[in-house]
């Protein structure tokens, strides 16, 4: 068995799956001259490092890629309905692409090379971008509900959330760069540019996004927001009119049949009468008496002297 190593610089922009074919192009055709004298069992194993960095790479790379955009598309496609607008899911999906389209274009510019460690940074940074977004969009549409025109709007939403923007920038931005000071080179291009995905993304919430609600790609939202308040608005005008002015339905009142009266005498006799009898010539020291009907029972004071 014959081993032949290859050295190759692991962190550079050098395809590994063209230099593993270059290697079988110039190893395959040796074996095939053997192969051709009678030689059997002959082959070439290629291992070690780099195949696995490649297929490491390839997979995270196409895994980012479809990873990402279907997140995308599913986030948005959730915020059409949240909204009820479809200009409100664009809005979202420009504002998400902005980071990532900054920083990796930069890196690019730059000549950095994507790793294992830069490769899960947009994942991250997309979850934080789209909660900011959505949290910014949804005031936007609660200062449409008090009344207020688009750039009061876009100024209540800002005075409420951009504080809340600036905290998590500083709690998941600054608590994650702390892994630019590791010595292993991937987690310290994950840290660094954690840093800098999150710092683009908190720009373009705080910017570009109240720039884009303010342009004319956003009177879809608008207006479709305007409708949603105007409905609400009805709505509680409604119910509002309903409880000072409750709505009385006329019920037919039941009529009861008089039962006999018992009255009690000052002598501690019970007298019984039936319904329409007087009770004047037969007792006269009445003190109380119970007029009794079905399903209700009435207090009634009778004089304790004839007068």
């Amino acid at each position: 068995m014959w081993r032949v190593s290859a050295r190759v610089k692991a962190l550079t922009d050098l395809d590994y799956g063209i230099f593993v074919n270059d290697i079988r192009q110039a190893v395959e055709p040796v074996l095939a001259k053997y192969r051709g004298r009678g030689v059997e069992g002959i082959s070439a194993t290629y291992t070690g490092l780099v195949p696995l960095v490649y297929k490491a790479q390839h997979s995270l790379l196409n895994g980012l890629l479809t990873g990402f955009a279907g997140d995308l598309i599913i986030i948005a496609i959730a915020l059409v309905f949240v909204m009820r607008d479809w200009s409100a899911g664009l809005l979202l999906g420009l504002a998400s692409i902005f980071p990532i389209a900054v920083v990796f274009g930069a890196m690019g510019w730059l000549g950095i090379v994507v790793d294992v460690g830069t490769v899960m940074t947009p994942a991250v940074a997309l979850g934080v971008t789209v909660d900011d977004a959505i949290h910014f969009m949804l005031w936007c549409r609660h200062g449409q509900e008090r009344g207020l025109n688009r750039h009061e709007s876009i100024m209540f939403a800002y005075r409420d959330c951009a504080q809340a923007i600036y905290q998590s920038w500083g709690v998941i931005g600054l608590g994650l760069s702390a892994f630019a000071l590791s010595s292993f080179t991937p987690t310290q291009r994950f840290g660094y540019l954690m840093f800098a995905m999150l710092t683009a993304s908190s720009f373009g919430n705080l910017v570009l996004l109240p720039a884009l609600l303010a342009s004319p790609l956003a009177n879809f939202f608008w207006q479709s927001g305007e409708r949603i308040a105007e409905r609400k608005r009805r709505q509680r005008s409604a119910q509002q009119a309903i409880d000072l002015h409750p709505h009385v339905v006329p019920v037919e009142s039941p009529i009861f049949e008089e039962e006999p009266v018992a009255v009690a005498a000052a002598n501690g006799t019970e007298l019984i009468l039936e319904a329409g009898e007087s009770t004047e010539p037969a007792v006269t020291p009445l003190r109380y008496g119970v007029t009794r009907r079905a399903g209700k029972t009435a207090g009634r004071r009778f004089p304790s002297k004839p007068r």
